[in-house]
């Protein structure tokens, strides 16, 4: 209705300037329209000057963590623009006040802008897209747009800091210990005073020679082990009652296992019963080393959900190839009485296997069966487990 407003003036001015003789009428009206077609000039080419772009597509951080977004925006025209409106649609995610910019670039001018959000839960969000508008100087012509890119937001399950006996595994891995039967011969730590008893092997001829006494040889012991974290999320496993809270609290106990046993330079992998929008069915990624490979699981565990598949199937599944020796950190509800069987036969070869239970219950196991460890996860607070 404005713009219609404006074109009938427009008419109106150029009737006047040209059917009325008198020079103040031709004047006034020309000056007017001049004035009509610049702004409206200057409008047009507003929308084509600024550039609005998102410094990062994609970023990432932890449940209740605040990130920061970053807009720049850009007069890539010679003329000032007077004044613009940016406004950045944050969605679900929690934002500050100042996601919202009246700004004003002078001619080749660029600014950074930035604000801070944050969400309450876990999963994958999108922030944007981004609302521009503006005028010219006279508001005779205003204009919006909405810019297409946004910013994609994932946001891991909160981590918690856990602490660990790390004293049983395989020799010769980066982790130290006192225990010297896992003395990595490639390390070489010292040598001391030949006790009897000792192994020749180790004796130091050389240097024994040189100070005309017997001396052994000292390596440093280390070990490692391989990690697999199994999450239970099997729906019907978890009671109805609290049934998405103590989710919640088994997916932070196992994002908070990747983050551990990564941070010790284990190579760790998961299973999970779990399921993904795009991907119904059981989940896993193999047991490897290395930063990169921790994100790909902790993108998991920001996306999973509950899900259908049964949980002993998962324990069986013989395409889980499990090495020698692994670790096996199990997260679950309590389990049915003919699972435990299960787990110590795991023991049985070659595994050291750990049970993470939520809530804490009395875990009655028959038979003499329950040799492996077991932890209790804490419904709340910042102490997340508990060793039973």
């Amino acid at each position: 209705m404005r713009r219609g407003f404006f074109i009938a003036a427009a008419v109106g001015l150029l009737f006047f300037f040209l059917f009325f003789p008198s020079w103040i009428i031709q004047a006034v009206s020309l000056s007017f329209l001049s004035v009509l077609l610049l702004s409206y000039l200057y409008s047009r080419l507003m929308r084509y000057w600024v550039q609005v772009r998102r410094k990062d597509t994609v970023l990432r951080g932890y449940r209740q963590q605040k990130l920061t977004i970053g807009l720049i925006a850009e007069n890539r025209g010679p003329l000032p623009i007077h004044q613009i409106l940016i406004r950045d649609l944050t969605g679900p995610m929690k934002g500050d006040e100042s996601a919202t910019y009246f700004i004003k670039l002078r001619g080749g001018e660029r600014r950074e802008l930035r604000y801070q959000v944050e969400s309450l839960k876990r999963g994958e969000f999108e922030v944007g897209p981004a609302l521009l508008a503006g005028s010219d100087p006279l508001g005779f012509f205003p204009w919006k747009l909405s810019l297409s890119d946004r910013t994609r937001i994932i946001v891991y399950p909160r981590v918690h800091p856990l602490r660990f006996p790390n004293n049983e595994g395989l020799p010769a891995g980066n982790i130290r210990t006192e225990n010297r039967i896992y003395e990595d011969v490639t390390r070489y730590r010292a040598v001391r005073e030949y006790v009897p008893g000792d192994d020749t092997r180790r004796i130091s001829w050389k240097v024994s020679a040189r100070l005309g006494k017997l001396y052994c040889l000292e390596y440093l012991p280390t070990l490692y082990f391989p990690v697999l974290i199994v999450l239970n999320l099997t729906t019907e496993d978890y009671p109805l009652k609290y049934r998405q809270h103590r989710a919640e609290r088994a997916i932070e106990t196992a994002a908070s296992l990747v983050a551990h046993f990564v941070g010790i330079g284990q190579e760790v992998g998961l299973a999970t019963t779990g399921e993904l929008p795009e991907n119904p069915g059981c989940q896993a990624v193999p047991i490897k080393p290395g930063n990169a490979h921790a994100v790909s699981m902790m993108e998991l565990l920001a996306r999973i959900t509950l899900g259908a598949s049964d949980f002993g199937a998962l324990l069986a599944n013989p395409s889980l190839r499990i090495p020698y020796g692994t670790r096996i950190l199990i997260v679950s509800p309590p389990l049915a009485q003919e699972r435990y069987g299960f787990l110590d036969d795991l023991m049985g070869r070659g595994y050291r296997v750990e049970l993470f239970q939520i809530p804490r219950t009395a875990v009655r196991v028959s038979g003499g069966r329950g040799r492996f460890a077991r932890h209790f996860i804490k419904d709340y607070g910042d102490e997340l487990i508990e060793t039973g």
